[in-house]
């Protein structure tokens, strides 16, 4: 189990590692010579026939290094003889590429076991994470280590702290804010039936604040909008504004790594927002905010349904932050001339 820890929001930037900085995934760019990643695949993007395409070549490159990185260890060790310096080269290579791996072990996780975890939580805890992966477990297995593990680290301390970042969130109205407040004292309380509904019945809300609060659809990058949608599994052929798109328009500003954003994104539109007919088994440990509105679901009065609403909403509230951080540094750039 894990211990306790100071929460890491990872959009501090402060706390970004060099290795997942080096991979960003930056939608917004202003120069075809940037040295950003993000910059560079914007000024050839219209020459591509989707983006998508290079996500999933990239995420491919990620998956086919686990060989080559055990490789490299032989040749390393012959290397270390001939070359001076050798060995300090190799601690910083290896250095930079083990968070990479660790997050990319993390991510698969997530996606295993249906948990909003993306935005939440810090590097060492997504390193346990990684190594519940490497246990070997089946998929159900890993789902009930996980969501051991997930109550275990967001205990009371935990989630009153994110209740304190909700606090900085000023795109929050004052009402939303106290439904929140009130949504965490429930959790707190072991009332997960109130705490669940009232979490999961502010995400639409919330989401739309957020976009209006600095009118998103303005900054919207058309093709990376259309992108970030058929990654979610959402074909879209013009930008829509419904509370799923809403999630997307954020997403598609947000500066952060791409494989970090699919995962949050995959959460908020397949899982918490679902529209799907049959939901029986995606309802077992999550909370469906369109089903629970509706008195679809109703077996939402747990500790872990409980916990993944606030989590989704926390996610909603980050994924809103970033965007309008994105769009901030932009505007800075372009007044200032950098």
């Amino acid at each position: 189990m894990a211990e306790e820890r100071d929460v890491v929001d990872i959009d501090d930037a402060a706390n970004k590692s060099e290795a997942e900085s080096s991979i960003k995934w930056t939608y917004h760019c202003d120069s075809e010579n940037s040295t950003d990643l993000g910059e560079s695949y914007k000024s050839f993007a219209p020459a591509m026939s989707s983006l998508a395409q290079v996500a999933d070549k990239l995420q491919g490159i990620f998956q086919s290094s686990f060989p080559a990185l055990e490789s490299l260890k032989t040749i390393s060790q012959r290397m270390q003889n001939l070359i001076p310096g050798w060995q300090e080269m190799q601690e910083r290579l290896a250095n930079s590429v083990y968070p990479i791996v660790v997050f990319e072990k993390a991510c698969k996780c997530y996606k295993v076991t249906d948990c909003p975890l993306a935005l939440v939580l810090s590097g060492a805890e997504e390193e346990e994470v990684a190594n519940l992966y490497d246990m070997g477990m089946s998929d159900d297995e890993l789902r009930v280590a996980l969501t051991e593990w997930s109550l275990s680290v967001f205990d009371r301390e935990r989630v009153e702290s994110i209740g304190g970042k909700w606090e900085e969130y000023s795109f929050i109205s004052l009402e939303a804010r106290k439904l929140l407040d009130l949504a965490l004292s429930r959790h707190l309380d072991g009332d997960y039936i109130a705490s669940t509904l009232i979490s999961i019945t502010q995400l639409e809300g919330l989401l739309s604040s957020s976009v209006d609060s600095f009118n998103a659809f303005a900054y919207l990058d058309n093709e990376v909008y259309f992108c970030v949608a058929k990654r979610a599994g959402l074909n879209r052929e013009k930008v829509s504004r419904n509370v799923k798109d809403h999630a997307i328009a954020m997403a598609s500003i947000a500066d952060k790594g791409f494989m970090r954003i699919d995962s949050a994104i995959d959460y908020l539109v397949n899982i918490t927002l679902t529209n799907a007919e049959s939901f029986d088994e995606l309802a077992v440990d999550n909370p469906l905010r369109n089903k629970i509105c509706h008195g679809c679901q109703m077996n939402y009065g747990t500790k872990v349904h409980s916990l993944k609403s606030i989590l989704a909403v926390d996610t909603a509230l980050k994924l809103g932050a970033m965007a309008r951080a994105s769009v901030s540094e932009k505007n800075e750039t372009e007044v200032f001339g950098e």
